[in-house]
């Protein structure tokens, strides 16, 4: 099966080569390639997809508008119109774009709050290729961090996720925006040793993966991840995170604080990078990936952010219903590679009897 993927792959790239197209570059996503693409061909079948509703604002799968346009995420290869027409017209055959842009099978943003990127990484696209490229791999949920270069991801202006051309204006308003770069240094700067744990944690995770038999494993793996995430990133633990991951959470439109269900289920879909980095770290405590004597050497980052699970679960027990939905989600995707016994100081309602 690789043989045959690598060989469906080779035809791809050298009939790219005839049309004088430049290839994806490793991990690039399919809406990041497909608007570099179609600056080097000129023509109406090539107009870009048109994925996004100026009246809804959002993506809307496979539901046509007034005019009979339908929406879906232009970073799907199925159902896409627009792979549908280079396949026909280019000659570029379909399962390269499923070989090159493979379905996403882990939790990820939705489009309308796809707005992480790796600075660096897209600076050194440029240098590649003349244009920066946007990576799939920056939508995961549970990595927040840059895998190349092990720094916290930056959160553009909601409005640019949207944008056919996010990646050029991710770049140019990064370049261009004092604020930008001077909210990246301290993000990366601020929490140097929170990051490093938090980073690691992305690592373990990434490492369960992939020595993870089977897909369901897999889901059952990012579904346990996910709930620990979810847990710490609500209301009641906010304390925990630093003010500036607070700032745009959720987009303008935030849930009220006694949302329950909406801030457990939706918040992290909207929330931002460093926030995401903030849930990685506090869910390394609770599976003890995290030591208490490596949470008190972060003290000096904040004070106020918990340095062992015990203060996690205290807190978790004063507010049940967070507990009881927890523990309810944690059972649901309970698995050989992550399950409750894993958990440090667990809950005494949760310990068997």
């Amino acid at each position: 099966m690789q043989n045959d993927n690598a060989a469906i792959l080779l035809q791809g790239a050298r009939r790219l080569e005839r049309l004088g197209i430049s290839k994806p570059i490793a991990g690039e996503s399919l809406s990041s390639w497909s608007y570099r693409f179609n600056l080097q061909i000129n023509g109406p079948i090539f107009d870009h997809p048109m994925y996004v509703s100026d009246a809804r604002g959002i993506e809307q799968r496979d539901a046509p508008d007034s005019s009979g346009i339908r929406f879906f995420d232009p970073d799907e290869v199925a159902p896409n119109d627009w792979v549908d027409n280079c396949t026909q017209i280019l000659g570029v055959p379909r399962q390269w774009f499923e070989n090159q842009f493979p379905a996403f099978e882990r939790p990820y943003t939705p489009l309308r709050y796809r707005r992480a990127f790796c600075y660096q990484c897209l600076a050194q696209s440029v240098q590649a290729t003349g244009l920066p490229a946007w990576k799939s791999d920056w939508r995961h949920l549970a990595q927040p961090m840059c895998s190349v270069h092990a720094v916290p991801l930056l959160d553009a202006p909601v409005s640019i996720a949207l944008a056919f051309d996010h990646p050029v204006r991710a770049f140019t308003w990064y370049w261009d925006s004092s604020y930008a770069k001077d909210r990246h240094s301290l993000i990366c700067n601020a929490w140097p040793l929170r990051n490093a744990f938090a980073f690691d944690v992305q690592r373990r995770i990434d490492a369960l993966r992939a020595s993870a038999p089977d897909r369901t494993e897999r889901a059952l793996i990012d579904g346990f991840m996910l709930s620990l995430m979810r847990a710490v990133m609500m209301p009641c633990l906010h304390y925990a995170f630093p003010k500036i991951a607070l700032l745009d959470w959720g987009g303008p439109n935030v849930y009220h604080r006694d949302a329950f269900y909406l801030n457990f289920y939706q918040e992290i879909y909207r929330a931002t990078s460093i926030a995401r980095v903030c849930a990685l770290y506090l869910s390394g405590l609770l599976l003890g990936w995290i030591t208490e004597e490596e949470g008190r050497s972060t003290s000096s980052e904040g004070f106020f952010t918990p340095a062992r699970a015990r203060v996690i679960w205290e807190l978790m027990e004063r507010h049940f219903n967070l507990l009881t939905l927890l523990g309810d989600e944690l059972r649901r995707y309970e698995s050989r590679s992550l399950n409750i016994s894993m958990l440090a100081d667990i809950p005494r309602c949760w310990r068997p009897k």
